[in-house]
């Protein structure tokens, strides 16, 4: 059986301490907590503190520990005890890392706690348990990353179940929600393995989640698995798009309707990670108004979320940069829509103009309009102009070019282009006519 680790206290008598008078702890003297007559009062001997568990590794905004009775300001590097309570505010984001090395996001508006994994006999094993009172946590299971012992989830019930990632997967995303039905757990591009409580169910088996599936946790494992809403696609700003952003400029994003969503659940942040947030709100419509404080790049992803407010992945974010200037379309060739067959011996030829603050710059070209998404061409070049010869599969492309700089890469279009590669034809063998015998 798996027990939560906690501070041990010892309450003795004063004769007890007497009797133990040769203990080395004689020249400390005890705290008196509690007194039932003049004859018997109880102290406290030297209790242990609690074991170590895991360590922030970032934290951003309000995140805050519950430590000794009280609520105080949570930094990077702040180690984290197996009594202590982690919550983050609203737009706050915190990371840590369990001593066994799994590395957990906590989401915003979250509470949580890392506990320790004890044998029978009390004693710390390797392992570690996730206790979610309020929120969310994200967690991923790398292929090349070994654990040194069991990563267990609380279930509302008090149960503590392992789970795992399926042997042959590379990457698996998790996420680990509090719900009003108990404690959902959901699986992003992956599969995962929940086991059950032996001891409470000794003939449940192990519980297969499947990619983009999710269920309730209990001591008999998961509970009616169930697929979450499909990916949102998102629509306008497009990808990598550029806008200028006055004071008091307001943009909308836009996306397109998730079949049997009840709602969306709309972030933008400074970063890819989104840890920096600035936006969190959950919307009925498919539109949501933003105020960029300032120019730079931005991010912004939607998730779908179902009647029972179940919500689903977010999927691939996308950016969009504001600029005091009108944005001004810098490529050349080819022209949007282009449609060409090309080799070797006649490339294709990309050109844009040139910008006075790029050192040099990047040509993407993808099989979907989000360039960085699955580029099939990436090319970092010093020149305005690049020939390409290598063959490329007919079909539908859209590419773009990136100016690099010390400030970062920044797009040097409007928005990206469509390139149709159509199908070489092979040129065809004229056969040489065969010489007639003169007869002799």
């Amino acid at each position: 059986m798996r027990l939560r680790a906690s501070l041990v206290v010892m309450l003795l008598t004063t004769v007890a301490c007497e009797e133990n008078s040769s203990s080395p702890s004689r020249d400390k003297a005890p705290t008196v907590i509690a007194a039932v007559s003049d004859a018997a009062p109880f102290f406290v001997i030297d209790a242990a503190p609690a074991p170590t568990t895991a360590q922030l590794t970032e934290s951003i905004g309000p995140v805050e520990v519950f430590r000794g009775g009280t609520w105080q300001p949570a930094e990077r590097d702040t180690p984290l005890q197996a009594d202590d309570r982690l919550r983050t505010g609203e737009l706050a984001f915190a990371s840590l890392r369990t001593l066994d090395g799994q590395v957990l996001e906590v989401m915003p508006n979250s509470m949580i706690a890392i506990d320790a994994v004890t044998d029978d006999d009390g004693l710390v094993v390797a392992g570690s348990i996730i206790d979610v009172a309020e929120g969310s946590i994200l967690g991923r299971f790398d292929k090349e990353a070994t654990l040194q012992g069991d990563l267990l989830v609380r279930a509302a019930d008090g149960s503590e179940l392992p789970f795992r990632r399926i042997p042959g997967q590379d990457h698996v995303t998790f996420r680990i929600s509090r719900r009003d039905i108990g404690i959902e757990i959901a699986t992003f591009g992956g599969l995962i393995e929940v086991i059950p409580d032996p001891e409470a169910s000794p003939t449940a088996r192990p519980t297969r989640l499947n990619a983009r599936q999710a269920g309730v946790i209990s001591a008999d494992g998961v509970s009616a698995p169930y697929y979450l809403l499909a990916v949102v696609n998102l629509t306008d700003p497009g990808p990598d798009s550029r806008a200028q952003c006055a004071s008091g400029t307001v943009l909308e994003l836009e996306w397109d309707a998730v079949t049997n969503s009840a709602g969306y659940f709309v972030q933008v942040a400074r970063d890819s990670a989104f840890h920096q947030l600035l936006a969190s709100s959950a919307k009925s419509s498919r539109r949501y108004q933003f105020a960029p404080n300032g120019m730079g790049e931005f991010w912004w992803r939607v998730a779908a979320r179902d009647q029972r407010e179940r919500l689903g992945d977010f999927g691939f974010p996308r950016r969009f940069f504001c600029e005091r200037d009108l944005p001004k379309d810098s490529l050349r060739k080819p022209k949007d829509g282009h449609a060409a067959a090309f080799d070797e011996k006649n490339p294709l030829v990309f050109t844009w103009q040139k910008s006075e603050t790029a050192s040099k710059y990047r040509l993407i070209i993808a099989r979907g309009p989000l360039l960085t998404a699955d580029p099939v061409v990436d090319r970092t070049l010093k020149r305005t102009k690049h020939k390409l010869r290598e063959k490329l599969p007919a079909g539908h492309y859209f590419w773009g070019v990136y100016e690099l700089s010390d400030d970062g890469e920044r797009p040097i279009f409007v928005k990206v282009r469509r390139l149709t590669v159509a199908k070489a034809v092979e040129p065809t063998q004229r056969k040489r006519p065969k010489r007639q015998r003169k007869p002799r």
